[in-house]
């Protein structure tokens, strides 16, 4: 892995922890021997497949996060993996339409661990990513967006502190908001001659690039959701799965670096002898639980009694 990383740019960092958060397999080794225990990062992996998007060092990141299941009926999880992948590329859909005017800006921030709102992508106004507007603070887009009220929103101040017409958007799946503004003196410079006219385009004019944002979002969430499946699959112990492709060249960026990972574990594993058994999800063995626990027909005392009267006559 560690050779792999230089020809592959996207993918920043990867590393592996034992079943106590102590990392003892990483690219850097520096990081080897770390203790994440008491961090957030550790109670997030132990959560469970998933995929999350954060600022480091002023850049942003995509983080991919698995447990490491043995390879047995037990679902015995043995240690985690994460990687992390540039995640510059969501910025060129981020781009706001013209009709925005030249303060128009699509943004997209989330919580990191003291609630406050991190933007994610790029501002137009500032020069560097991962702006913070503390947790609490009223009157901002961005906090309306990560606190669930969606709509159209006028009277409110952006980072900057001025006043906007923003359209705001939760998504639920993966603790995001999104936000599409622009200047309310931009937007209601022509309201002298045409009041009512110019405030009904301006908010159309929201609406429809809301409209926008959310199905390019939609496009990134979905394949983003089954990249994460795959995720899932791999570990259970489904070395034989087939990665699908996606339409977005950053997916198939990860896509691709995923199943490197999955090349060199099948190899691992083929060498030491042993196939994994491939874990069902749990809802699977639930239902296949309840299906067994269900009383035979046959078996019911009633019916049995009935049959034998029917042959007495």
């Amino acid at each position: 892995i560690k050779n792999k990383i230089p020809a592959r740019p996207n993918l920043v960092d990867l590393f592996v922890l034992d079943t106590k958060g102590i990392v003892y397999g990483a690219v850097h080794k520096t990081d080897i021997g770390r203790d994440l225990n008491r961090e957030p990062l550790f109670r997030q992996v132990k959560k469970g497949p998933a995929l999350r998007v954060l600022v480091i060092d002023g850049k942003p990141v995509m983080r991919v996060m698995a447990p490491i299941g043995r390879t047995t009926a037990s679902n015995e999880t043995v240690g985690y993996i994460i990687g992390d992948y540039d995640g510059r590329g969501i910025d060129r859909f981020m781009v706001a339409p013209d009709v925005l005017g030249p303060s128009g800006e699509v943004l997209m921030a989330y919580r990191d661990e003291r609630g406050d709102a991190v933007y994610f992508t790029k501002r137009k106004f500032s020069q560097s990513v991962g702006g913070a507007v503390p947790n609490g603070t009223l009157g901002v887009p961005m906090m309306d967006a990560l606190s669930d009220i969606n709509g159209l929103r006028y009277d409110l101040h952006d980072y900057r502190g001025v006043k906007v017409l923003s359209s705001t958007q939760y998504i639920r799946q993966y603790d995001l908001g999104l936000v599409v503004k622009m200047d309310e003196a931009e937007a209601f410079a022509p309201i002298q001659k045409a009041n009512h006219l110019v405030l009904f385009l301006a908010s159309m004019t929201i609406f429809l690039a809301t409209l926008i944002i959310i199905g390019v979002s939609t496009k990134i969430s979905d394949s983003i959701t089954s990249l994460t499946d795959d995720v899932d699959k791999i570990s259970r112990g489904d070395f034989d799965i087939e990665l699908k492709k996606s339409d977005l060249d950053e997916i198939n960026s990860l896509t691709a670096s995923l199943g490197r990972v999955l090349a060199s574990m099948k190899l691992a594993v083929l060498r030491s002898g042993a196939m994994p058994e491939i874990v069902p999800p749990k809802e699977e063995v639930k239902e296949t639980r309840e299906l067994s626990s269900k009383p035979d027909s046959s078996s019911n005392p009633k019916r049995s009694k009935r049959k034998a009267s029917k042959k007495r006559r």
